[in-house]
């Protein structure tokens, strides 16, 4: 969607909220963090002339999408870009790595609402930037996308869930856009160093849950796999993820078919050393 689509058509309130990220000059910082955080938010929170909601998310995540792409392009000469949700527990946070329909979001999300008191922020639901230099990780707090069937596998396990706003078509059925002040902690506004680096595998009917230990170069590997851009220098992704993965305590796959047994595994791995 363009600058010129989103001004002339989007709610007002979204309106005024996102079209500055699209003109003037800012840089890749700037735009992963504090801007888009105080932008959806302050879209979510505000008054809309739009009376249904699932307008409203519509609107919000297209401009989100937007903000997305362009924070793309200015990442390519600077950064390498990832597939994953990422939490903050103080100055270090869990990168939660992997493909599209692993259970990366809704892993996080769960992780989320039933830890409120170790997870400080949360950092990324779907990208995030790693930078070549230092390892470290640039925050890109996306709303999170959850299927309202994984929602409502959240509520059974007692997690408090209630989105307001839905993505009605969507070729994964009806999708819940979770809000920044739909969870309990604020999005995390600065770059950091990841700590735990988490591979999930979803498996719907699979065997119980199963975390597996993995090697630093199996880690590096599999952070390779899932980089955004299938054009980028290869010399230069190998020694950033090297450098994430060097910096790490420790990292792990988790192949689970049941949200709740994946919950106690990764809780357990955590906690432990």
């Amino acid at each position: 969607m363009s600058a010129e689509r989103l001004n002339a058509s989007a709610p007002e309130s979204v309106r005024r909220a996102f079209l500055p990220l699209l003109t003037g000059n800012w840089d890749v910082e700037s735009a992963v963090t504090g801007r888009v955080v105080g932008l959806v938010d302050s879209a979510a929170a505000g008054p809309t002339p739009v009376n249904d909601s699932a307008d409203a998310a519509v609107w919000v995540l297209s401009a989100v999408q937007t903000i997305w792409w362009e924070v793309m392009q200015l990442a390519r000469e600077s950064y390498e870009a990832v597939h994953a949700a990422a939490l903050c527990a103080g100055e270090s946070g869990l990168a939660i790595v992997g493909p599209s329909g692993c259970g990366k979001t809704t892993l996080a999300l769960a992780l989320l609402l039933a830890q409120p008191r170790k997870w400080t922020a949360w950092a990324a639901e779907d990208c995030l930037l790693l930078d070549p230099a230092s390892g470290a990780a640039l925050p890109f707090p996306k709303p999170f996308r959850v299927k309202e069937s994984a929602a409502e596998v959240l509520r059974k396990l007692g997690l408090q869930l209630n989105p307001k706003s839905f993505v009605p078509e969507d070729p994964h059925g009806r999708v819940c856009l979770v809000m920044p002040d739909e969870v309990p902690c604020k999005p995390r506004l600065e770059p950091f160093p990841v700590r735990w680096i988490l591979f999930p595998e979803y498996t719907a009917g699979g065997t119980p849950a199963k975390l597996q230990l993995l090697s630093p170069s199996e880690a590096v590997l599999r952070l390779l796999k899932s980089t955004y851009r299938p054009d980028c220098d290869w010399e230069r992704c190998l020694s950033t993820m090297s450098a994430v993965v060097n910096r790490a305590e420790k990292y792990a796959s988790v192949h689970y078919a049941v949200l709740g047994q994946a919950l106690q595994a990764v809780g357990k791995w955590l906690n432990e050393g």
